[in-house]
C-alpha cells in the first residue's frame, strides 16, 4: 500500500519576504544614491565659492597696484587727462570706480554713514574691471578701458595690466574709496570693495580692505 504525505501549502509567503526584502534593498539604494548626488553638490558648490574667493583676492592685489603704480589716483582726485589735479575727477559720482564719499558732499553724509558699494548698485556699473582691453589708441598714446561703461584712460607705464583670469563667470570687478585720515589732512586711505565670481554667475564672493599706500 502506497502512502502519500502533504506538504503543507506555503501561500505565497516566500515571495512576500523576497519582495519586502527588495523593497527596502531599493529604499537603502535610493537613499545613498541621494545622499552621494547632495555631497557632490555641496563639494561643486565649495570649489565654485573657494574661485569666487581666490579671484576677489586676485581683484584686492590689482587693485592696491592700481592705486600705487597708474599715476591716476593723487588723493581723493581720479586724474582724467593730465598731471594736474584740476583735470581730475573728485569722486563725488563714482566716475571710474572711484568714489570720494566725505563730508563735503552735498549730502552732508560720510564713509561711515553713507558707504558706495551698499547704497547704490547703480555705483557697481562704473567699478574697475580686473582685465581691461587696450580700447583705442590716439595720438600714439593707448587708452585703457577702466570701467563697465568702457571709459578709457591713460594708465602709468609702471602698471601691468592684468590678463584675465580663467574659469570663472566673470572678471573681479572693485570700488576705490577715498578716506580722508583725518579733517584738513592731505593724506588718505583707500578701502576697496571687490567683487569675484565663481564659474556659476550666481556665485559672489566680496572682500573689502582699508589700503595704505
Amino acid at each position: 500500500m502506497t502512502t502519500f504525505t502533504r506538504t503543507p501549502g506555503q501561500n505565497g509567503a516566500a515571495l512576500i519576504t523576497s519582495l519586502i526584502f527588495l523593497t527596502i534593498l531599493t529604499v537603502l539604494g535610493m537613499s545613498s544614491m541621494g545622499t552621494a548626488l547632495l555631497e557632490n553638490r555641496m563639494a561643486g558648490n565649495s570649489r565654485d565659492r573657494n574661485l569666487a574667493f581666490q579671484a576677489a583676492e586676485i581683484g584686492l592685489r590689482d587693485a592696491e597696484s592700481f592705486i600705487q603704480k597708474s599715476g591716476r589716483i593723487v588723493g581723493n582726485i581720479f586724474i582724467e587727462s593730465s598731471a594736474a589735479a584740476t583735470d581730475g575727477d573728485d569722486g563725488s559720482t563714482c566716475k571710474y570706480g572711484f568714489c570720494y564719499n566725505s563730508l563735503t558732499w552735498s549730502n552732508n553724509s560720510n564713509w561711515i554713514q553713507s558707504p558706495v558699494w551698499t547704497t547704490s548698485s547703480a555705483f557697481w556699473s562704473n567699478a574697475i574691471q580686473y582685465q581691461r582691453n587696450d580700447a583705442s589708441v590716439n595720438n600714439g598714446v593707448t587708452h585703457k578701458g577702466i570701467g563697465r561703461a568702457g571709459e578709457k584712460i591713460i594708465v602709468n607705464p609702471l602698471y601691468v595690466l592684468p590678463s584675465a583670469l580663467p574659469l570663472v563667470s566673470a572678471q573681479p570687478e572693485y570700488l576705490i574709496e577715498s578716506i580722508p585720515q583725518k579733517i584738513g589732512d592731505n593724506k588718505y586711505y583707500y578701502r576697496i570693495t571687490v567683487r569675484g565670481y565663481g564659474m556659476r554667475s550666481g556665485t559672489l564672493v566680496m572682500l573689502q580692505e582699508v589700503y595704505t599706500p
